[in-house]
């Protein structure tokens, strides 16, 4: 069984995390699980179809981020962060990406040992002994199957996230591709453009692309802008 998962952490996320998911839902009929640490959840929830919850005692949000393999039901799993929105139809277009592969990635770079970066990203390569050039991955939207590889890959994940002392788990993200040998990544590209001219154009936008199927973005002032109808605040 296919299907999409969110992580949802803290009261202050919750509201934004309905309205995305409830905006969202309009475009797919795959099952939505939503892993979270609110113990009583607003009204809202319950407009949205085909929706489970599994609620975790308090804890990091990115520890469950970074091994939530182990936590959803699905064979095949889209996670999207719950500040993103399916914007368009054929999600389960993107799924079928993964046929034949273990994970799905979004790549928007790669750093070699000399170029700036920030701390994050120093810290963590510094502390999991990683090889130069290595590539980075968005961390807003992950796709994988529950594989041996897969599996190997979400341990790396947490191992490296944990090392680096628990900071974003983008950085640590790269160390786990990197570091899982034989592991089957199929990866798309995405640049900070809002015209960016590859595949992603129709899959995965980071920053004001207005085609994509998936659309994440952090400003709400973008979300006025592009998405009134979502009507949220941050």
């Amino acid at each position: 069984m296919d299907g999409i998962i969110f992580v949802v952490f803290g009261a202050q996320f919750e509201l934004m995390a309905i309205k995305t998911i409830a905006y969202s839902r309009r475009f797919t009929n795959l099952p939505f699980h939503i892993l979270t640490d609110l113990k009583e959840i607003l009204p809202g929830w319950k407009d949205i179809p085909n929706i489970t919850f599994q609620v975790f005692d308090p804890i990091h949000n990115r520890q469950i981020k970074t091994t939530m393999i182990d936590h959803s039901p699905f064979d095949r799993t889209l996670y999207i962060d719950c500040d993103a929105i399916i914007a368009k139809p054929d999600v389960e277009g993107i799924i079928k990406l993964l046929d034949d592969h273990d994970i799905l990635l979004v790549q928007y770079g790669t750093y070699t040992q000399n170029m700036p970066m920030m701390n994050d990203y120093k810290i963590t390569f510094r502390k999991n002994v990683i090889k130069y050039p290595i590539n980075i991955y968005y961390g807003a939207f992950i796709g994988f199957n529950k594989t041996e590889k897969s599996k190997l890959f979400f341990n790396e994940w947490n191992k490296a996230w944990i090392t680096a002392g628990t900071p974003r788990e983008m950085p640590a993200l790269a160390c786990a591709a990197q570091n899982t040998t034989d592991l089957k990544i199929k990866i798309i590209q995405c640049k900070h453009s809002q015209h960016s001219p590859n595949e992603t154009e129709s899959l995965f936008a980071w920053h004001t692309n207005t085609n994509a199927i998936i659309q994440h973005e952090y400003s709400s002032g973008w979300w006025k802008k592009y998405h009134p109808e979502v009507g949220f605040n941050r």
